[in-house]
């Protein structure tokens, strides 16, 4: 039965696949594991509602948005809304009485 080889990177050499193994898991223990960066990718470039303007990082979309009095909408709820809803709660509460 023939052994089996394994080239070792970190010792730069061939060595049993046993001694390969043995090695591994004592560098498990000595080497914590390494601190890592997360990289996010910026914003994919997309033609300005405002213009003919490409805009193609996050910096001119946040220049754009500056220069025009534009802002983002998303998640929260404009100002009139909010009224709005507070005053259909007043009404609703209102009728139940």
């Amino acid at each position: 039965m023939s052994e089996r080889y394994i080239y070792d990177k970190i010792a730069m050499e061939v060595v049993t696949a046993e001694e390969f193994g043995r090695r591994r898991e004592a560098r498990k223990f000595d080497n914590p594991p390494r601190k890592r960066v997360n990289v996010i990718s910026d914003i994919e470039p997309y033609k300005a509602t405002i213009g003919d303007r490409i805009i193609g990082s996050r910096s001119e979309h946040r220049n754009y948005l500056r220069e025009n009095s534009a802002i983002e909408v998303g998640n929260e709820k404009p100002k009139f809304m909010k009224e709005a809803e507070r005053r259909q709660r007043e009404e609703h509460g209102r009728h139940r009485d």
